[in-house]
């Protein structure tokens, strides 16, 4: 039986054919903020992505279903979701209905460094805060629907035409959204987790069981194997329905977890680079720096210069 990560090396990318989602062309891009209509049809599949900003989804249109982490949602027109910056996430179309998006990624120190007018609110805190009712959705009522589309025209008009001060006008328009949106969510948080879906649209609970066991082990070499045999099930369907739900392969997912803490360590603390590495599972340096470049685009060294200079 062969070893996860024994194989991560020899794992092709997960390329994907059609036109992709906008939403995934960040995966490796660092900006201030970025403002766009996604428009989801047809049988593309999207998989499990992160990126290093923050984002704000709006449903403009039709209906769809969101993967955050080990939860799933059911979502409708005018619903928003908040999804800070290491949460693994994936929109996907819902009976064969099709669904439009407004998106805002953002990079909070960027955009409103010394630029957040003192109160006692962190009007991030949606992006971070997890009480034990958390949901990631927020469903406005029918007037609030309206307001926050007319804000969502103005910052879509402002980041299109780029005139003068659209930056300003940009961070202004961000910070009420915010606003608004840490006011009706935490008043509302008690009712908010009602919107997740039920068991049909929910990760097999074979899956499940995998990504919680991932979180917990993602720093050991690990076995599928051995791991299917923990879970009952044959390796090949393990492996198949892995991919089929989330759209990586094992090995891939692992390794993305992988990269991801790596960069949070990277960005957070001064831990040496070689014991970050030994802290997320690679026990041999060269092949951490060369797994980090792949998935990043640059060595960690690299990375953590680029992130201490933008401080």
């Amino acid at each position: 039986m062969k070893s996860l990560h024994s194989e991560a090396d020899n794992e092709g990318d997960d390329s994907m054919t059609g036109e992709l989602p906008e939403a995934l062309k960040t995966f490796r891009q660092e900006f201030d903020i970025r403002v766009f209509i996604d428009r989801n049809k047809g049988e593309w599949h999207m998989p499990m992505e992160w990126h290093i900003q923050l984002e704000l989804f709006i449903c403009i249109k039709g209906r769809g279903k969101y993967y955050i982490g080990d939860k799933v949602y059911a979502f409708e027109k005018g619903d928003i979701f908040v999804i800070n910056d290491s949460e693994l996430h994936k929109s996907a179309i819902y009976e064969n209905e099709y669904f439009d998006a407004f998106i805002v990624m953002f990079s909070a120190e960027k955009m409103f460094k010394n630029q957040i007018p003192s109160s006692d609110l962190d009007l991030l805190d949606i992006f971070y805060r997890r009480p034990g009712t958390f949901s990631h959705l927020y469903r406005p009522g029918p007037e609030k629907q309206k307001e926050y589309q007319g804000m969502c025209d103005l910052m879509l008009k402002e980041y299109e035409e780029r005139r003068e001060g659209y930056k300003d006008a940009l961070r202004a328009l961000l910070t009420w959204m915010l606003l608004e949106l840490h006011r009706e969510y935490f008043r509302n948080e008690q009712q908010n987790v009602c919107y997740t879906v039920g068991e049909k649209l929910k990760h097999k609970k074979i899956i499940s069981e995998v990504l919680n066991y991932i979180e917990q082990h993602y720093r050991e070499d690990m076995n599928l194997g051995e791991l299917a045999e923990m879970l009952y099930v044959n390796q090949s369907y393990l492996s198949r329905e892995f991919k089929k739900d989330t759209g990586y392969s094992m090995i891939k997912f692992i390794t993305n977890k992988r990269i991801r803490e790596a960069r949070s360590l990277l960005c957070d603390t001064d831990m040496l680079i070689t014991d970050i590495a030994t802290s997320v599972g690679y026990n041999n340096i060269t092949h951490f720096n060369a797994m980090f470049k792949k998935e990043i685009g640059i060595s960690p060294k690299e990375f953590r210069k680029q992130m201490n200079t933008a401080k």
